[in-house]
């Protein structure tokens, strides 16, 4: 057998930034937060789960005006979300 030669990699010149307006750079954050729809990460513990992940982390919020921070930006992308979630995910 036979192996055909390795191509030689040559380097891309970098892009030059490209400006962006503030409703494109606005869907870019939106959709990185996945604040664009409804349930992106499904319902219940394993969305909690599954938006910590995307996310990277979630602070845990010691301050309670009306709710902790933490929940809120869980309740915000998961529709049925529950405080007990976070805790079940946190005993995983």
């Amino acid at each position: 057998m036979t192996t055909a030669p390795a191509k030689k990699l040559v380097p891309r010149r970098p892009k030059e930034p490209r400006a962006l307006t503030l409703p494109e750079a606005r869907r870019i954050w939106l959709h990185a937060t996945r604040l664009d729809s409804r349930a992106p990460f499904g319902d219940g513990p394993p969305a909690t789960t599954r938006a910590i992940e995307h996310l990277g982390y979630v602070q845990i919020d010691t301050i309670n005006v009306i709710e902790r921070a933490h929940h809120h930006i869980l309740f915000s992308r998961i529709p049925a979300y529950r405080r007990a979630d976070l805790h079940q995910a946190q005993t995983v």
